[in-house]
Parts: structure tokens; sequence; C-alpha cells
């Protein structure tokens, strides 16, 4: 139990939501680890998409601090 919600409290951290967090526990307690690890690499994937896309966000606010402050 304790493994649960240690596995649940990291999950929570990683950005799992609570349909994301029952089917880990579930290929947790089948003993499915590869399955957990495929869960894994994709949420790993889905964090860096998404992080690629606020960057992408920076950059833009970024050109247009610049292009603001070559005009004044």
């Amino acid at each position: 139990m304790l493994e649960d919600l240690l596995l649940r409290r990291n999950l929570i951290d990683a950005g799992c939501d609570d349909r994301q967090i029952k089917e880990f526990l579930k290929l947790n307690a089948y003993g499915m680890v590869n399955a957990q690890i495929n869960f894994l690499k994709e949420q790993r994937r889905h964090l860096l998409e998404c992080l690629h896309f606020r960057q992408n966000q920076i950059d833009c606010l970024d050109f247009l601090i610049g292009s603001l402050q070559k005009s004044c």
C-alpha cells in the first residue's frame, strides 16, 4: 500500500491525471514492467512536446520584446 502511495505521489508530480494513475497502478499490480516503462516514456514524450510548445511561445515573446526595444 505504501508503494502505491509513493507511486501515486510521483505520478502526480510527473503531471499524470487520475485516469493515468489508475492505469499505471493497474499495470504495477500485474507486474507489467515493460508496459509501465512504455507508459512512462509516453508521459515523458508528452511533457517534452508541451515544453517545446511553451519554448516557442517564449521565443515569440522575446522576438516582440527585441523588436520593440530596437524601435525605441
